[in-house]
């Protein structure tokens, strides 16, 4: 697969979860890159094009949070897809943060995670322009199947 259309790079600190990620999106047919660390987590970010980002939220280096707010605020990164992939509440998350694309319980089975993860690689990627206002609203909430954003309510 090209770069542009299934290249996803995952930022999991639990090694063996890691592992099952990665082999379960590449037994899909995904390119996958890995790293346990925030930090080498951005520079590959913005060294490589990648159709979307798998983060962790607690994570020893850098918080998963804090990691996609830098990758938000960078003009080489602020165009990447975000999927939150954690065990936390989405309401415990969009406290914190309101920009990423999907959001993924950490419970859920690998077919809800590929439905997830194609949900989110559905929508376009962002315009490589300045950052949306910092409370802008997720695009869509994602456990196991994409879930309108009720805060897009009319």
């Amino acid at each position: 697969m090209s770069a542009s259309n299934g290249h996803i790079l995952i930022v999991e600190d639990d090694a063996d979860l890691l592992e099952v990620l990665k082999f379960v999106l590449e037994d899909e047919g995904y390119e996958v890159t890995t790293t346990d660390r925030g930090a080498e987590a951005f520079a590959i970010a913005a060294a490589h094009e990648f159709a979307l980002v798998l983060l962790d939220v607690a994570m020893p280096d850098i918080d998963g949070i804090e990691l996609a707010k830098q990758l938000r605020a960078d003009p080489r990164t602020r165009h990447l897809r975000l999927a939150i992939h954690t065990g936390l509440p989405a309401a415990e998350i969009r406290e914190r943060f309101t920009d990423y694309d999907a959001f993924i319980g950490k419970a859920e089975e690998a077919d809800e995670l590929i439905a997830a993860i194609q949900a989110a690689m559905a929508q376009p990627l962002r315009p490589r322009s300045p950052t949306p206002s910092p409370g802008a609203a997720p695009k869509a909430e994602v456990r196991g199947a994409p879930i309108a954003d009720a805060s897009a309510a009319p």
